[in-house]
Formats: C-alpha cells, sequence, structure tokens
C-alpha cells in the first residue's frame, strides 16, 4: 500500500470512529513522538568517545579552559573585527 492510500484510509478511519478509539489513536501517537525525541537526544557511541578523550584530557590539564566572561570577550574582539 502506498503511503498516501495508508494516509486516505487512516484519515477515512478517524473520521468514522468513536472518542474512545480516537483516544487511543492519539495516545499511540504521542509516544511515538516522545519516543522519537528522545532518539534525536541520545549521544551515538562516538559522541561519548569524544566526550571522554575532552574529559581525559581536562583532568590532565592538557585542555585550554575559558571562563563565561572570557568567551564573552572574545566574542566581543571577533564581532568588532567584522564590523
Amino acid at each position: 500500500m502506498t503511503t498516501t492510500a495508508l494516509k486516505k484510509k487512516i484519515y477515512e478511519y478517524i473520521d468514522s470512529t468513536d472518542e474512545k478509539m480516537l483516544q487511543v489513536v492519539y495516545t499511540i501517537l504521542e509516544e511515538h513522538i516522545k519516543l522519537k525525541e528522545e532518539e534525536a537526544h541520545h549521544l551515538t557511541d562516538e559522541d561519548i568517545k569524544v566526550l571522554d578523550r575532552r574529559w581525559e584530557a581536562y583532568k590532565k590539564g592538557n585542555r585550554q579552559v575559558h571562563t563565561l566572561e572570557d568567551a564573552k570577550k572574545d566574542i566581543r574582539k571577533k564581532l568588532k573585527s567584522i564590523k
């Protein structure tokens, strides 16, 4: 069945069903959306490896660390040079 045909059948079913079944369909769709959002926020194995390497470098003192104020100053300086 094509996507278009499937959507048409679903629309027809929704138009003719009762409130209880609409609640069931709605709940299923809501759960599906929540799962997709959670998956979007998960780190990949490669992301975790990169963060672990950076954390280890930081603990050993091999990473340059900036305060928020330093970062703001650097950003302001770069913005001024762009203008």
